[in-house]
């Protein structure tokens, strides 16, 4: 709510400061805090990202992927949506914020393939929608394969 408002300052605090008790709590119970935690900083880069603070950004992205990668490998039907919707965010980053067409792409067509086993829930349908336009964006398709030249 704090960021729909412009009130940057404020929401990074609160997302700061649950990131930090979520880390504690995870050490003590990590099958129940980690994805608070890699919550926390999904939408803590998200925040960055909209105060052209790149670099951080880039920093929360990375390990919010990292932790979800990891709770993926023990539980994938319930972290892949959560591994493509980090992905998407990662490709759109690299495609708009900190431009790296190769990696943009890669994000993407990973979460293509994170998102395979899911095609009946809608929402996820959405993810795949978006991590195809921002192919198409990078002048490729879902393949990898560079889209014909407009004419």
């Amino acid at each position: 709510l704090q960021k729909a408002k412009n009130e940057y300052a404020q929401a990074q605090t609160n997302y700061e400061e649950a990131l930090q008790v979520y880390r504690e709590l995870a050490q003590e119970n990590p099958r129940t805090y980690l994805p608070d935690v890699a919550m926390s900083l999904n939408n803590l880069a998200i925040l960055q990202k909209a105060k052209n603070e790149y670099a951080q950004a880039q920093t929360n992205y990375e390990e919010a992927l990292q932790v979800y990668r990891e709770l993926a490998q023990e539980n994938p039907r319930t972290y892949l949506p959560d591994v493509a919707m980090t992905l998407i965010n990662l490709s759109i980053f690299y495609l708009q914020s900190k431009p790296d067409p190769e990696k943009s792409v890669a994000m993407a067509l990973e979460a293509l393939d994170c998102l395979q086993d899911f095609t009946q829930i809608p929402s996820l349908n959405d993810y795949a929608k978006i991590a195809h336009q921002v192919l198409a964006a990078n002048g490729v398709d879902a393949t990898g394969t560079p889209l014909p030249a407009k004419t």
